[in-house]
């Protein structure tokens, strides 16, 4: 039956991203990282594990549970610094969407990191550094990212004509985008997206929503966080399951087409920043003015979850 295809579809969805995501420390992580050491002090140099290095400099080393020995040396004195491993971001939260992926990670050594900057600061009073991963990917203006996001759950509300209106929770959706800094904490994003409310079961009467939208924001980010408003424009379609009594071997689940409706609206976004290229937020489309079927003030929203990915394609 078509219900039966419908979960086992779902299912072979979770298991292969499972599959995919389970350990995701043993898998994004290598078993060695490169720190960039630094310091404040003019014509410094570095002691790791025997080996001089004039500052700054980017280092290899292997990651693990124990601390980073490295030696400043000046002019004037040698200064032994203890930097700490940390557990890397990507142990600490994308196994958080399969739990047991920090007990497969438990045993790996990539699941530590000791960040990507080194600051030697002389000024510290135990010369006991902790990475601080959020100040080691500085942006400015005129970069370019692509990001590719993933929508976990999805909230909709969408007004009938017929003065009722409709709701729905699912999962499952894709999303592209192109972000431009015009300056180091600035910077706008344009993107396509595609939602589902695809549930777990399909029960006779059950309106499903799906929804195509594009939108245009400014961003602002602080820190490791980034809140972003802007303007968007949606295409959203309304399916209703319902029971196919011509199915030759009986009863079968199919759908019919109850509507659509196409809306401007606001998009107002919220991000935070983990490691350097993922990032988990929520975004919330307001559509407030329909242009089809006809032309009227209609509320309706979009509320979803994401986990984000992006990388830079222009220095």
């Amino acid at each position: 039956m078509q219900k039966q295809k419908v979960n086992i579809i779902f299912f072979s969805f979770i298991i292969i991203t499972i599959f995919l995501l389970n350990s995701c420390a043993s898998i994004l992580n290598k078993k060695t990282q490169y720190i960039v050491v630094e310091t404040e002090i003019p014509s410094a140099k570095a002691e790791f594990k025997d080996s001089i290095y004039t500052l700054p400099a980017l280092i290899k080393v292997e990651r693990s549970k124990e601390n980073l020995p490295i030696k400043l040396i000046t002019d004037t004195s040698n200064i032994d610094f203890l930097v700490k491993s940390s557990l890397s971001n990507q142990y600490k939260f994308l196994n958080y969407f399969f739990m047991y992926g920090y007990l497969i990670d438990l045993a790996s050594p990539k699941r530590f990191s000791y960040g990507r900057v080194i600051n030697l600061d002389t000024s510290l009073s135990n010369k006991y550094i902790i990475p601080d991963f959020a100040q080691n990917y500085k942006t400015k203006k005129g970069q370019i990212f692509l990001s590719f996001s993933v929508p976990t759950i999805n909230n909709f509300y969408v007004n009938q004509e017929n003065k009722t209106h409709v709701s729905s929770t699912g999962i499952l959706g894709l999303s592209s985008g192109i972000d431009y800094y015009r300056s180091e904490s600035n910077f706008i994003t344009f993107d396509i997206n595609y939602l589902t409310d695809f549930p777990i079961n399909i029960e006779v009467g059950h309106i499903s929503i799906n929804s195509v939208y594009t939108s245009i924001y400014s961003n602002k980010t602080i820190k490791k966080i980034t809140i972003g408003a802007g303007l968007s424009y949606s295409y959203n379609m309304l399916i209703q399951y319902c029971i196919d009594t011509t199915y030759s071997e009986g009863n079968d689940y199919t759908y019919e087409y109850i509507g659509d409706n196409q809306a401007f609206g606001f998009i107002f976004s919220s991000d935070y920043k983990f490691g350097r290229y993922f990032s988990i937020g929520i975004k919330y489309r307001s559509d407030f003015f329909r242009v089809q079927p006809k032309t009227e003030f209609k509320y309706g929203h979009v509320i979803s979850f994401n986990l984000s990915w992006k990388m830079r394609i222009k220095e």
